[in-house]
């Protein structure tokens, strides 16, 4: 982020910065679940489709299962083809393939080892 800065011409608070991941993706049993809870939430969404609504309230819900995903219970981390599925992936890949390897070269961040598309 320093380094960012400087390039940028960007003032900024180091401390203010917050590091981790909140918007991670469900791991590979906590989706499974979340898919399962589904049937039993009513939401305001287009194409939502549930069975009966027992949870009249969707954050609860949405709570205790970012609880679980942090869990050693939530399972493993999927791949962009299995939470996406495979027509997803391919276009976001086509469409990075080109531009991901000037962005590493930019930054001279290691993206290619966090499975940024066309830098295999």
């Amino acid at each position: 982020m320093r380094d960012f800065s400087a390039r940028t011409g960007l003032d900024f608070d180091p401390d203010s910065i917050r590091t981790g991941s909140e918007n991670s993706s469900y791991l590979h049993r906590t989706l499974a679940l979340a898919r399962f809870l589904n049937h039993f939430t009513y939401r305001d969404v287009a194409d939502k489709k549930y069975l009966v609504s027992l949870f009249p309230k969707h954050k609860p819900i949405r709570r205790i299962l970012e609880r679980f995903n942090h869990s050693a219970l939530a399972g493993r981390r999927l791949s962009s083809e299995e939470l996406l599925g495979s027509q997803i992936s391919d276009d976001i890949e086509s469409i990075y393939n080109e531009t991901n390897p000037a962005l590493a070269r930019e930054t001279g961040l290691p993206l290619a080892e966090l499975g940024y598309p066309g830098l295999a």
